[in-house]
């Protein structure tokens, strides 16, 4: 009985200097949920305009799996009719339908065909994300793969809280005219965010209007003043 005891109080001793393993949630694109869009998708003619957020990456077949920036001029230095961005930088904004938490990871799937067949390699591929659609904070560029068709991608160091997702794509000068992406992915583990709102009345509300005071501080729980020499 004594040898027993002994066992069962080494083994408890061993698993309790065992660490314990949380498994944590499956990473999710959330570009593929409900409710995700895109504004100012690239789109050139019938041709060039396919569905950003379909799952279908492109291949190199020449069709509409692919979207297109598309610049041209003349030798006249006229610009072409179906220009769909200043020549510089091409931008659209993927909205992702409600704000997600801990979004780690942000993506595009592109040809970067160093100019065969016209299709231009982006000198860069920049993404910023916002809760509001207003007010955006850059995150950096998306790294491309070893691939001619690869994902582009920018993997976070820390996460983040957004809804919108900014992508800006450069143009590489004289590479081609077209500047071509077929998916893009944002990832996180599907945790929505909770958004606060500031609340109707503050502080600064509940001072008379005619007190002379000056104000230092102004926050929804803290605020400092101090009032004139008269009291008032």
């Amino acid at each position: 009985m004594k040898k027993f005891a002994s066992f069962a109080l080494a083994f408890l001793l061993v698993l309790a200097m065992c660490p314990t393993f949380v498994s944590a949630k499956a990473p999710v694109n959330l570009a593929l949920l409900e409710g995700a869009s895109i504004d100012n998708s690239p789109a050139y003619l019938t041709s060039y305009n396919g569905n950003l957020l379909d799952g279908i990456v492109g291949t190199s077949e020449y069709d509409n799996k692919w979207a297109g920036f598309y610049y041209n001029v003349d030798s006249e230095g006229n610009e072409n009719e179906n220009n769909n961005y200043d020549g510089e930088k091409g931008v659209f904004t993927l909205d992702l339908g409600k704000c997600y938490a801990n979004i780690d990871s942000v993506e595009a799937h592109i040809w970067d065909a160093q100019g065969l067949s016209g299709i231009a390699s982006p000198s860069a591929i920049t993404v910023y994300a916002s809760v509001d659609n207003v007010n955006f904070t850059r995150l950096g560029n998306l790294a491309f793969g070893s691939e001619t068709i690869d994902w582009a991608v920018l993997s976070l160091d820390t996460a983040i809280n957004a809804r919108y997702i900014k992508y800006e794509f450069y143009h590489a000068p004289k590479s081609g005219v077209f500047m071509f992406v077929s998916e893009v992915a944002v990832y996180g583990d599907g945790t929505e965010a909770v958004i606060t709102e500031p609340a109707e009345d503050t502080v600064i509300n509940l001072i008379p209007s005619d007190a002379n005071v000056e104000i230092f501080n102004i926050s929804a729980d803290d605020i400092s003043y101090s009032f004139g020499e008269d009291g008032s």
